[in-house]
């Protein structure tokens, strides 16, 4: 049984995965913290975001 967070989680994601396959910057700074110390790793060597 889905609850309203399991659902706003799992919009999210949705959100993050149509957004990195469309190269959609906008959708996924809906979803990503703007934050100075956030690290954000990507999929290939040497992916890693600061900030």
């Amino acid at each position: 049984m889905e609850n309203a967070a399991e659902n706003e989680v799992r919009a999210a994601i949705d959100i993050f995965i149509n957004g990195v396959r469309q190269g959609d910057i906008a959708a996924l700074e809906k979803v990503i913290a703007h934050e100075p110390n956030i690290v954000f790793y990507g999929s290939q060597a040497g992916d890693k975001e600061v900030g």
